[in-house]
């Protein structure tokens, strides 16, 4: 389900990092720089990991990219002025809009998911549901909140 909410606007790419041995991204992805300095896509949803950008294309990452395989960097845009639509673990209601949140534990490239039931922090901020009034409560757009880039620091 996850999908940029509008075409990417003429956004800003971000500096490029070099991806992580072997990791896949697929559009819309979050993306953080790990504790060693590469781009990987989101693993650990808890509440004080930060976005560095989001993944834009679908791309795999040699074996060895971090050193002897060319040293790609996925193509990142910064997720800011960005909506995107993921699914959530729970219909989103009203009260749920404006509430930070972070992802599911089974989240996975190409299949984000917001965790409403958990609530309280994270790195998106509800800013709707149902964007095509199709009755989908589960299709939440969200904004994302301090991004990595700007080093906000979490408490």
């Amino acid at each position: 389900m996850q999908r940029f909410l509008r075409e990417i606007p003429d956004q800003k790419m971000a500096y490029p990092v070099i991806g992580k041995n072997s990791e896949v991204f697929a559009p819309a992805d979050p993306v953080c720089i790990d504790s060693s300095g590469w781009a990987d896509v989101l693993t650990t949803p808890g509440t004080t990991t930060q976005v560095y950008g989001i993944a834009i294309a679908n791309e795999t990452m040699a074996a060895a990219n971090q050193t002897t395989g060319g040293k790609v960097c996925p193509q990142l845009i910064y997720p800011t002025n960005v909506e995107v639509i993921y699914g959530s673990d729970t219909d989103c209601v009203q009260t749920d809009i404006g509430a930070k949140a972070h992802f599911t534990a089974g989240s996975a490239t190409g299949a984000f998911v917001v965790d409403l039931l958990a609530g309280g922090d994270g790195p998106v901020m509800v800013a709707g549901f149902d964007p095509y009034n199709e009755s989908d409560n589960d299709a939440v757009v969200v904004v994302f909140a301090e991004p990595q880039y700007l080093g906000f620091v979490q408490a």
